[in-house]
């Protein structure tokens, strides 16, 4: 599927217009948003219910997982997120040098949501495009699913 933008890493800096990329996949995420209060972690609005404990097929392995929130402050992120091949949550991919996030969120993080609202059923490139149309805010909630070991 050439459209469908799985398995392509979408770079998360969307600065306000994402279609400005062209036929570009990458889209550099800035999403920001007001801290969003009272949100169970296990909220569905995709039907997948959430795997704490498992190695679901985005995250392979056998640890088990937490949940945490990542603050993120306005403007660009400088983290690329990818859609994994089989589906499933968009994934950390890369953290640029200048991140504002580099030391809080980590490779293979899996987005489960922004700002509460679940993301776990976006491709990477719609997540980017998320984030990046919240870039203005003061900041914006970054939920993640990371393994622990």
């Amino acid at each position: 599927g050439v459209g469908d933008g799985a398995g392509e890493p979408a770079d998360t800096d969307g600065g306000g217009d994402p279609g400005a990329t062209g036929g570009r996949r990458r889209s550099d995420a800035s999403g920001a948003d007001p801290p969003g209060r009272g949100d169970p972690p296990g909220q569905e609005a995709g039907g997948k219910p959430p795997a704490p404990t498992s190695g679901s097929a985005a995250g392979g392995g056998n640890g088990a997982e937490t949940s945490l929130d990542i603050i993120a402050p306005p403007g660009k992120l400088g983290v690329v997120v990818d859609t994994p091949p089989g589906g499933g949550a968009a994934h950390v991919s890369d953290i640029k040098d200048e991140s504002p996030l580099r030391g809080k969120i980590k490779l293979g993080d899996r987005i489960t949501a922004v700002d509460g609202e679940d993301v776990r059923g976006l491709k990477a490139i719609h997540v980017s495009m998320l984030l990046g149309s919240k870039s203005r805010n003061p900041q914006r909630r970054i939920t993640v699913s990371r393994e622990v070991d």
